[in-house]
């Protein structure tokens, strides 16, 4: 919302490696129509690499 609150979260297994964690909580292939107000996604280290995390988000 505008005052920055959380609407929505979503959260995955512990099991699950962060940079392979991304495909499992954002679609397949987001795009300006699913998100017209997405502007940024913070992602930390742990999402590097080809074909995770900011490579991924850029590629989808």
């Amino acid at each position: 919302d505008t005052q920055g609150l959380l609407l929505k979260v979503k959260v995955h297994s512990a099991a699950v490696m962060d940079r392979n964690g991304v495909e499992l909580l954002l679609p397949p292939a987001p795009t300006k129509e699913q998100f017209p107000r997405l502007s940024h996604v913070w992602l930390d280290a742990a999402y590097n690499g080809k074909d995770k995390g900011k490579h991924w988000i850029e590629q989808s």
